[in-house]
């Protein structure tokens, strides 16, 4: 990990001879980070330092208040300035992937008193954060905090089922661990969930955010050996991030190398699992395998997750398709639904009042019908278009269609 940080790492890894020295260094970086010794009490720079190196966070500084609090994170929580305008008003900052700094950050939220999700509550209270729209850093804490879950008694990597069994509550792990796949099972003889990836590993400590095309398959390798996961740019078509994961042991090579792939919705719309939604997942995983493998009775097993953090159901939904398919893709389909994730069991009325915030960029309006017609076109809901007669069906503000009183079957038409 030292090797693939800054010099300050790799150099105190070369000189010293301390046979705890990996330990050592984690306590390092974690002190680094915080910019003190003392662990007991984090203040809200620190909360955000740490999960900084956890998951992507983005920094704006478009107020005063927001630049005071970038300035502070490069002078005393080792985040980076990558540029900066000819009127020094406004900095392009991150924290990049640095394996042996993230696990520092994962040894400081290991520490009695820290509340992950009382942390992420108040950074999304700071100015200038960009908080998305979608839940996107709520979902990748969730992933996070899933991974240090199933490498507590391992070092650094984890077993696919092992993460499941943090990832979901026991009810939805017994109802996946059972399943065929969604695609494939019958072409490429597949067992079941836990028996086709009981030999799979998987190994990230942070999530980055990556600016070009995700699902590369030389990038695989190369996230794969820095334990990082992706967050895809925005407008990645299919997927909102991916990691990668072994096939048949821990051996990293292109032809033991599959990915875990992922999308994150948070509208009430989504209730029940979309076929559609999944299909369009294809393109990108098609795209990641390179190889020379031409043999159409091997396929290497894919993991495609739809987060559905808005839906009411309890338990994960495996697809099943009575469609026929081709035989190039072997894949469970996985519905994950709010409340089937373990740690927001744990503690339901925080992480969704997290969630509130953390899906609410660009929802101004609350339920106020007044200011959605102030901004006409500005949404699909009818409330957006107020002077428009809607005949036939409904649309509600979150996208989702209801049967209208009005009785007409003709087209909607200006007043």
């Amino acid at each position: 990990m030292c090797r693939q940080s800054r010099i300050l790492f790799r150099r105190r890894a070369e000189h010293t001879v301390d046979n705890n020295v990996g330990f050592n260094l984690v306590t390092f970086a974690m002190e680094k980070l915080l910019g003190t010794s003392a662990t007991s009490h984090y203040d809200d720079g620190q909360n955000l330092a740490i999960l900084a190196r956890r998951i992507p966070i983005d920094m704006r500084t478009n107020t005063s208040a927001a630049l005071m609090l970038t300035n502070r994170q490069l002078a005393q929580h080792m985040r980076v300035l990558y540029a900066v305008t000819d009127d020094n008003e406004t900095l392009i900052t991150g924290s990049p992937s640095e394996p042996i700094v993230s696990e520092g950050a994962k040894t400081a939220m290991s520490h009695t008193g820290f509340d992950v999700v009382n942390a992420l509550g108040g950074i999304l209270k700071s100015p200038g954060i960009s908080v998305g729209e979608r839940g996107e850093m709520m979902a990748e804490l969730l992933l996070i905090l899933a991974s240090d879950a199933a490498t507590v008694e391992a070092k650094g990597k984890f077993s696919i089922p092992t993460f499941f069994e943090h990832l979901l509550t026991d009810s939805s792990w017994n109802v996946l661990k059972g399943t065929s796949a969604s695609r494939g099972a019958k072409e490429f003889h597949a067992g079941t969930f836990q028996h086709t990836f009981k030999n799979s590993y998987g190994n990230f400590n942070h999530i980055i955010k990556v600016h070009n095309n995700v699902l590369e398959s030389k990038s695989w390798y190369r996230h794969l050996s820095r334990r990082a996961g992706i967050s895809a740019r925005f407008g990645e078509r299919g997927i909102d991030g991916a990691f990668p994961i072994t096939i048949n042991g821990t051996k990293i090579a292109p032809d033991n190398i599959s990915c875990l792939v992922f999308q994150i919705k948070a509208v009430e719309a989504m209730q029940r699992p979309s076929k559609l939604v999944f299909d369009k997942m294809d393109d990108p995983v098609l795209g990641t395998d390179d190889s020379d493998d031409t043999d159409s009775t091997s396929a290497k097993p894919v993991i495609r997750l739809v987060f559905s953090l808005r839906s009411h159901e309890k338990d994960v939904i495996v697809m099943k398709y009575t469609d026929d398919y081709d035989n190039e893709l072997l894949t469970w389909d996985i519905f994950v639904l709010f409340s089937s994730l373990r740690a927001v069991k744990k503690n339901p009325k925080a992480w969704q009042t997290v969630l509130d915030m953390a899906s609410s960029e660009g929802k101004m309006y609350g339920s106020n019908v007044t200011l959605m017609g102030m901004d006409p076109g500005a949404g699909i809901g009818d409330n957006f278009w107020p002077n428009w007669v809607t005949t036939g069906k409904k649309t509600t503000e979150d996208g989702s269609e209801a049967k209208a009183k009005a009785s007409s079957k003709g087209k909607g038409r200006a007043k």
